[in-house]
């Protein structure tokens, strides 16, 4: 097992409660942390997530490193959405595009809470099984497996591999289940919940054993959403989107939160939230976008004469067309309208003779269509290759329809370029802004 890997197995192992022992500071030993603080956020998700996850993590370390402060990294685990976050995407040793989905009855619990089972074990394994075998295939999937334990939670599987792939840059990783942190910005939710208006849901949700309950006001209290009474002292009050950034910047009186473009958007209408509870937003630091470039996707896009570009932008089948009327100089979405148009200009025509043109129709329409149809197989079998070349390069910058940080994770190019180096040659790399990164091995 390479040295690197075998270093972050062993500080895993080590760690023998997870993520479970106190996160973090109180505000009463606020003090006590470097200044300034930079943050990003995510959700939980499946071998540390999408790609751009690692992009917002590295982003907080890069603004750390450069103002001299620390890094955090908020590994959301209250969230409940297992849906958003219970598959992923790869490409397999045959560059067929291959997804794989934990389905599991959650109960409505927290994601973070959600235990891990041997079903989920049997799919990492698979994805282990399935990708292109590497010198870094096997002590990857032991770094993997050293993280998901049966037994354990997905929020403790998660933030063990989040150490394991970041912890060596200096950013801390948070966990927002713990009760420490949760007495702490009880407060602000208290007090979310008592200015809300009759008939609105509340900016704060109760967990109960495990399970996330959203709070809605009446003018006799809080009840849940059956109507029930809501006991707030029968569990924990947790934040929703209105009030988890606020919760975070209090906490941590964040400098600057690195956001991905949708985060930007909402994060821009939270300031009477703010106001509120009397917290200082931070500055938002827009995330690295990048298109990572293997040496086979630098083949095909010369030998498609396509660029990175034109791939991105086009969903697969829209591309495909494209490609096929560019090498054929047919356009069959035309073609088909103009045999429509003239096949229905000639039975009128025989109508106008007084001819019954409903036979003809009958025998007509078909044969047009099963001409069309050999037409175009005709010019699919002559630029197949090309056609498969393009194919294969949406599936790998625009895989299924998704911008490539969306779907891919980082282990599929770990496995390829480096292991673990390959995290640190992707920090060399971060810039904020969108770049196309050209990746070897590291």
């Amino acid at each position: 097992m390479p040295a690197l890997i075998r270093l972050a197995v062993s500080a895993i192992m080590m760690e023998a409660h997870g993520p479970r022992r106190r996160p973090g500071p109180s505000f009463s030993r606020r003090k006590t942390m470097i200044d300034p603080v930079f943050v990003t956020g995510q959700q939980v998700g499946l071998l540390g997530g999408p790609l751009y996850t690692t992009y917002k993590v590295l982003g907080a370390v890069d603004l750390a490193r450069q103002k001299k402060g620390q890094a955090v990294y908020w590994l959301e685990t209250n969230d409940a959405d297992f849906a958003e976050i219970n598959h992923f995407t790869y490409l397999d040793n045959e560059n067929q595009l291959k997804t794989l989905r934990w389905d599991k009855d959650t109960g409505g619990f927290s994601c973070g809470l959600i235990p891990v089972d041997t079903k989920l074990m049997e799919i990492l394994n698979l994805f282990f099984d399935e990708l292109t075998p590497t010198k870094w295939t096997e002590s990857l999937r032991e770094l993997a497996l050293s993280c998901y334990q049966p037994g354990e939670t997905l929020g403790t599987a998660s933030f063990r591999l989040a150490s394991a792939l970041f912890g060596g840059f200096g950013i801390r990783i948070f966990d927002p289940s713990d009760d420490g942190f949760l007495r702490e910005i009880r407060p602000i939710l208290e007090k979310e919940i008592a200015t809300a208006k009759p008939g609105e849901q509340c900016n704060a949700f109760l967990r109960i054993n495990g399970k996330r309950f959203a709070l809605f006001k009446t003018e006799n209290g809080v009840v849940f959403r059956d109507k029930a009474p809501a006991d707030l002292g029968n569990g924990q009050l947790l934040p929703n989107l209105k009030t988890r950034s606020v919760c975070q910047d209090a906490y941590f009186h964040t400098e600057a939160y690195v956001a991905g473009p949708g985060e930007v958007a909402y994060l821009a209408d939270l300031a009477p939230w703010y106001e509120r509870h009397g917290v200082k937003p931070p500055r938002i630091q827009r995330r690295m976008s990048a298109i990572l470039l293997e040496p086979r996707t630098k083949r095909l896009l010369e030998r498609t004469g396509l660029t990175v570009e034109e791939v991105a932008r086009e969903n697969r089948a829209t591309l495909l067309k494209k490609v096929r009327t560019g090498e054929s100089g047919v356009d069959f979405s035309k073609l088909e309208a103009q045999l429509s148009e003239t096949t229905k200009e000639y039975l009128n025509s025989i109508q106008r003779m007084g001819l019954d043109g409903k036979p003809v129709g009958k025998t007509l329409k078909p044969a047009l269509k099963a001409a069309l149809g050999r037409k175009r197989a005709e010019i699919n079998a002559m630029v197949s290759r090309k056609l498969a070349d393009a194919g294969e390069l949406s599936d790998r910058l625009l895989p299924g329809g998704v911008p490539q940080e969306r779907c891919f994770n980082l282990f599929y190019f770990m496995n390829r370029y480096g292991g673990l180096n390959f995290v640190q040659w992707v920090l060399e790399q971060h810039r904020f802004e969108s770049q196309v990164l050209e990746v070897g091995h590291a």
